[in-house]
């Protein structure tokens, strides 16, 4: 899930026109609309019974910070979205690598 949100988030970046960024964007919505979802049940399989919720708000939270930073970020780039949307494809790359190789499932 974590490498399609990497490809169609870079290809964003370097789409030529409109229904090329829709159809990317579309695309890529499909692979992080479930990301949030499945990280917070794969969390919760390692937490004791009265950590789940502690560390599932703080998981979700830190959805919504980042989602907000981003937004932020956008304005304050020089290059605007193109930069911001390469940049952040590309820092989830080495957790979907670990992730890749790493986990049991």
């Amino acid at each position: 899930v974590q490498l399609c949100v990497v490809a169609f988030g870079c290809a964003t970046a370097a789409c030529g026109g409109p229904r090329s960024f829709l159809l990317l964007r579309f695309l890529c919505g499909f692979a992080e609309g479930g990301v949030p979802t499945t990280s917070f049940g794969w969390a919760g399989e390692f937490m004791l019974p009265r950590s789940k919720v502690r560390v599932g708000f703080a998981l979700l939270i830190g959805f919504h910070v980042g989602s907000l930073a981003i937004t932020v970020g956008a304005y304050s780039l020089p290059h605007g979205w193109r930069l911001l949307s390469a940049a952040t494809s590309l820092l989830a790359l080495p957790l979907s690598l670990c992730a890749l190789f790493l986990l049991p499932e």
